[in-house]
């Protein structure tokens, strides 16, 4: 097998794996935009690796240190810019083709948004 077609299965699998789509389905968009996925996919798992070995590093030396209560601090909730998260994933749901409206009640109202 050659190593396009390795990549091709490797996309495929992954996009499958990510949204629950099809193969069928997954053939009939465009290449470019699986590939603006994939490399989005990759990008964020890549970020999420990262995140969780500094965590794991953080709580394993605050363990032999005797201050894992420290760790609380990572996660404090004042920490986190919701309204930036909310206008980045109310943009994401509109270049998808969602109504503004639409998005903007639900995330309002705390629903869910699919895209």
């Amino acid at each position: 097998m050659s190593k396009r077609f390795d990549q091709l299965f490797t996309m495929i699998d992954v996009m499958a794996s990510e949204y629950g789509w099809t193969i069928d389905y997954i053939l009939k968009q465009r290449i470019d935009v699986l590939t603006s996925l994939y490399k989005k996919i990759f990008q964020r798992k890549k970020d999420e690796y990262k995140m969780y070995t500094k965590l794991t590093g953080n709580a394993t030396a605050a363990a032999f240190a005797g201050k894992l209560q420290e760790l609380d601090k990572l996660f404090d909730e004042k920490s986190v810019d919701k309204e930036d998260f909310r206008s980045q994933l109310e943009a994401l749901a509109i270049k998808l083709g969602k109504d503004p409206e639409e998005v903007r009640a639900k995330l309002n109202r705390g629903e869910e948004i699919e895209l």
